[in-house]
């Protein structure tokens, strides 16, 4: 018997009606990303670890096309914020390294601007993305990630108690680039949803108390969300961690 294969052309639409709670024309896949093994295999010939963000396009629409799936994830430029050197192993420590540690060490440190960085890519790929594909932008780690690899996780947790003011004042030095970013972002037409990805949570309960995650940054993933709104496009939570607590919070007040 001969097994004939069937290609699977990009839909969007049918992510769009996963999104929207219908039912799509065709059994329909989503992930957040691959790894770096699969687009190798994937995308072939345009496979490239090019840090040009156009190469990089090219590359993940051409793996995740041909994976099957309707979308490919980006980042929408290089913005990201300066963090200390973290060891990459299969374990990580989340205490190491930090740049922010008090009132002293905030005041020095460097925050970059997102609307520096150049977003163009997500216009100049238009020709290279088929008809009906759309990009999923993310952002370069979330809200919390970020304030943790700013200043340790451990720091955090004594900085709560001790100089809660200045935690304020970093959740919302982060919180309001990334804001920004997605500002940048759901300008173009390529785009077609946006994901505010976030890690909240371990195995078994959420990384900071369900009142200071309320306090210090739900609120910034309340605006990602309207802002991505605004624009007419869907907003995808992702969250590693326990979230039953949260859960209320992120589709009653946020919205997404």
């Amino acid at each position: 018997m001969v097994m004939k294969t069937i290609e699977r052309k990009p839909d969007f639409d049918n992510l769009l009606a996963v999104l929207r709670r219908s039912v799509p024309a065709r059994p329909t896949l989503f992930e957040f990303f691959l790894n770096e093994r699969l687009y190798k295999k994937l995308a072939g010939a345009a496979y490239n670890d090019s840090p040009d963000l156009l190469s990089n396009y090219r590359m993940l629409i051409a793996a995740f096309a041909k994976a099957g799936y309707d979308y490919a994830t980006v980042m929408g430029s290089l913005f990201k914020f300066e963090t200390g050197v973290h060891d990459q192993e299969k374990t990580i420590s989340l205490n190491q390294n930090p740049l922010i540690t008090d009132r002293e060490s905030f005041n020095a440190y460097h925050w970059r601007d997102p609307d520096e960085f150049d977003y163009s890519a997500l216009e100049q790929i238009t020709p290279d993305l088929p008809p009906k594909m759309r990009l999923i932008v993310y952002s370069p780690d979330g809200v919390l990630e970020n304030v943790i690899r700013i200043t340790g996780y451990e720091n955090l947790c004594m900085l709560l108690c001790d100089d809660p003011r200045l935690v304020e004042d970093i959740f919302a030095n982060v919180g309001q680039r990334l804001v920004r970013y997605y500002v940048k972002c759901v300008s173009y037409r390529t785009v077609g949803a946006c994901i505010s990805n976030d890690d909240w949570g371990f195995k078994t309960q959420t990384m900071l108390s369900l009142n200071d995650m309320r306090k210090y940054f739900f609120p910034w993933h309340k605006k990602i969300v309207e802002i991505i709104h605004t624009a007419g496009l869907p907003a995808i939570l992702h969250s590693c961690g326990q979230s039953d607590g949260i859960m209320g919070d992120v589709i009653k007040d946020m919205g997404v």
